[in-house]
């Protein structure tokens, strides 16, 4: 569950901004934005959303770049934009329902006033998951690591042996690391240096006491983008498809949203918006769905 760690997180990151130089101030993040307009030819869209003439979408926006609130408390990132892009292609408009965990979402289908027709929230695709729900792969994600812009040779962890290297603890960065540690730096081990909190290790990646952070692939690009002098590492590690879900039971909807989703690549708009928030590694490549025929 992120919630907890990425809310702390992200205050940590606007406090470290917010007390550099000026000479050296953080680039902002995309704000939200308006809904792209509607699709001059739009699939046609389904019925038995929860409000007609609207996708309604559950979020837990708390994973920036992918999905967060923005200064205005307006959701933002590459999910949202995406979320919008793929109601307009639709002929719907979008709105989102803010959820507490990842978790509910599934459930929430089931409820007898349901607040969402489909998820978008960071659910990586798993046999539990698909025996619950309708899954749609749109984003690959996975361990990335952050270094400072000045180290041109790193690429990946076992270039980093006796070196220090940090990570959330009790994360999947932090077993990344110990795995390394028992094989390819078993004769020279990382340095291993545990946080509580991601954003306490930028600091020191810019002081030079530590060597480099790994994280979730969205919040790695987060970081280099709030805090100038660091990279991120091409080739994300231990990658994995993260899913919209749906209820089980409706197919139709399913299929609208994987149409128009494919639209969206085929146009070039899918690559677009992962280029605009610097995910460009996330791409889901292959067809998501049969071809959907616009009307005539």
């Amino acid at each position: 569950m992120r919630l907890p760690r990425l809310a702390i997180g992200l205050a940590a990151v606007l406090v470290i901004v917010a007390c550099r130089p000026s000479t050296t101030e953080a680039p902002q993040l995309p704000g939200a934005i308006d809904q792209p307009p509607m699709a001059a030819s739009p699939l046609p869209a389904p019925t038995g959303l929860v409000t007609a003439g609207q996708l309604t979408v559950a979020i837990v926006p708390t994973l920036p770049v992918q999905q967060y609130l923005d200064k205005a408390g307006k959701p933002a990132g590459f999910d949202i934009d995406l979320a919008g892009a793929i109601a307009s292609q639709l002929g719907l408009k979008v709105a989102f329902q803010q959820v507490e965990r990842e978790d509910d979402i599934v459930p929430g289908f089931a409820d007898k006033d349901r607040k969402y027709d489909f998820g978008l929230a960071d659910q990586v695709d798993s046999p539990a998951l698909d025996a619950g729900a309708k899954t749609l792969p749109y984003f690959t994600t996975g361990q990335a690591l952050l270094v400072p812009a000045s180290d041109t040779s790193t690429q990946s962890p076992a270039d980093l042996c006796g070196q220090s290297i940090g990570a959330l603890r009790n994360s999947a960065g932090e077993l990344v690391v110990l795995r390394r540690n028992d094989v390819r730096c078993k004769d020279n081990k990382l340095q291993y240096q545990p946080y509580d909190d991601g954003a306490k290790a930028l600091p020191d990646l810019r002081a030079g006491s530590l060597k480099a952070y790994i994280d979730e692939y969205a919040t790695v690009v987060f970081f280099a983008r709030v805090q100038s002098g660091l990279r991120v590492v091409p080739h994300p590690l231990g990658q994995a498809k993260e899913v919209m879900v749906f209820s089980i039971s409706d197919s139709a909807l399913h299929d609208a949203v994987a149409g128009a989703l494919d639209r969206l690549k085929a146009d070039g708009t899918y690559a677009a918006l992962l280029k605009k928030w610097g995910l460009d590694e996330g791409a889901v490549d292959a067809p998501v769905a049969s071809p959907v025929p616009s009307p005539s």
